[in-house]
């Protein structure tokens, strides 16, 4: 029986931070790595962490739309969304009262909405129509 072959990247290879908290996968094959120090972008060979904004946030969810190719990005300072093509970053308050609270989980349905689980125990449901700040 053969065995697999494993390849071991951590912060020797430049990753933020040791405590990787999500991972996914953009068109590109682009990995999107969030770890408790920021938001990570590893092409197959080296890290990168071009958004200053998000750069120093411990990351708690990552989802891609690949619809509008969007990468939605749970932190614990609320929800961002990153536009995969222009590389822009927007903070998505949802609503004031709650929409900077540390997001727990997110879930992108069919389409056009996102489900944003908060810490603080509110599951908010929003579309690319709502206050998405023009995405």
């Amino acid at each position: 029986m053969g065995y697999a072959r494993v390849e071991i990247i951590d912060g020797k290879d430049g990753l933020s931070n040791s405590s990787v908290t999500a991972i996914i996968k953009d068109r590109q094959g682009v990995m999107w790595i969030g770890t408790r120090n920021g938001l990570n972008i590893y092409d197959g060979y080296m890290f990168t962490r071009p958004y200053k904004e998000l750069s120093n946030l411990h990351i708690t969810a990552l989802v891609y739309d690949t619809l509008r190719n969007i990468i939605w990005t749970g932190t614990d300072k609320g929800l961002y969304a990153v536009e995969g093509e222009s590389g822009t970053v927007k903070s998505i308050g949802m609503y004031e009262e709650w929409g900077t609270d540390r997001v727990s989980a997110l879930l992108h349905l069919q389409a056009q909405d996102i489900c944003v689980a908060y810490q603080n125990g509110t599951i908010a449901r929003g579309g690319y129509r709502c206050r998405y700040n023009g995405l």
